[in-house]
């Protein structure tokens, strides 16, 4: 086929009845549109065009392999997940005063894929812990679960909108030029507990226990401070002891006490995770890497714990504690 009358369309329809959803490497779209294995440069730019053009319109995503980080592995995304995708897409970039992405809300679109297309989500991670704190500690990557079998459409709307997005953990699209948003992707939602009722965000006790899991020990005494009258403390302590963090909790609970001067958390919650305490110490790691000072020391040892992110810990308290 003489290959200027090749367009990315016939590219991806070829290419998705030979690979599905199978990653191929470049030298292999380019076998598929020219029907042979050396190319001539001019074939090589024009496999490139096609490639970009394909990614452009939401159609692939690629990555690093990791056998060799100078080759790139692509994918198809499914093809009735990106027509949703466009559908979505459209209606929201062409309404009335909504005509770029800085004047559009990612939150409206977020809620339009679950509304016309039943694409279920569930903001986590930073999402969920600025909703909880109303904003206190805000991120530019936002965090979504999503059903695996939905992934590839959120991902063609986030590529469409020009984010950069990653999806579990792998960058698969990068924003061309300055992006004030990136969104990171999970396709993990049907493992999470998910709870209707708070506008699709991770419950509170979760983002918790997921926070400090992470040594986002700021982000984890932001909501614990922010949502302490309405925590269901009954799941929280039942989680944090199942999940090794309950010495945490409790160290986290006290230290805020005494650096606040005051009961911020109540005697009776604290002797209720005291009741539950493990003998193992657990370690909480953060960014700052600082030990509590001295006076805090018997804290530790009461509480089988080893803080080295005390800083979060004054800034915590000093920002919300009122």
């Amino acid at each position: 086929m003489e290959y200027t009358r090749v367009t990315w369309q016939w590219a991806y329809d070829e290419l998705w009845l030979k690979f599905r959803s199978e990653e191929f490497t470049f030298e292999k779209l380019l076998s598929v549109i020219f029907g042979k294995s050396a190319f001539s440069a001019r074939e090589i730019k024009y496999g490139s065009k096609i490639i970009n053009e394909m990614e452009d319109n939401g159609y692939v995503i690629s990555r690093k392999a990791d056998y060799d980080q100078r080759v790139r592995l692509y994918r198809l995304l499914r093809p009735e997940l990106v027509s949703n995708a466009w559908a979505i897409f459209k209606k929201a970039a062409f309404a009335k005063g909504r005509k770029t992405f800085k004047v559009l809300s990612s939150d409206v679109l977020i809620r339009e894929a679950h509304n016309r297309a039943s694409w279920d989500y569930l903001f986590i991670k930073d999402a969920a812990i600025a909703f909880w704190t109303d904003n206190y500690r805000t991120s530019a990557v936002r965090h979504i679960s999503v059903l695996e079998e939905q992934a590839d459409g959120w991902v063609s709307l986030f590529k469409l909108l020009g984010l950069s997005v990653n999806l579990n953990g792998v960058p698969v699209s990068e924003a061309k030029g300055a992006s004030e948003e990136a969104i990171g992707l999970h396709s993990d939602l049907q493992s999470r507990q998910h709870k209707k009722g708070k506008e699709h965000y991770q419950a509170a006790e979760h983002v918790i226990l997921e926070a400090l899991r992470d040594g986002d020990n700021l982000g984890a005494l932001a909501v614990l401070i922010a949502q302490r009258k309405q925590l269901n403390w009954k799941t929280l302590i039942e989680n944090a002891a199942t999940n090794g963090l309950i010495n945490t909790l409790g160290f986290s609970l006290e230290y805020m006490n005494q650096e606040a001067g005051k009961q911020v958390f109540s005697a009776a919650t604290i002797e209720r995770i005291r009741r539950k305490r493990q003998k193992e110490v657990e370690t909480i790691k953060g960014v700052s890497g600082d030990e509590i000072a001295m006076g805090y020391k018997p804290l530790e040892e009461k509480w089988n714990a080893k803080c080295l992110d005390a800083d979060a810990y004054r800034k915590a308290v000093n920002d919300l504690v009122k």
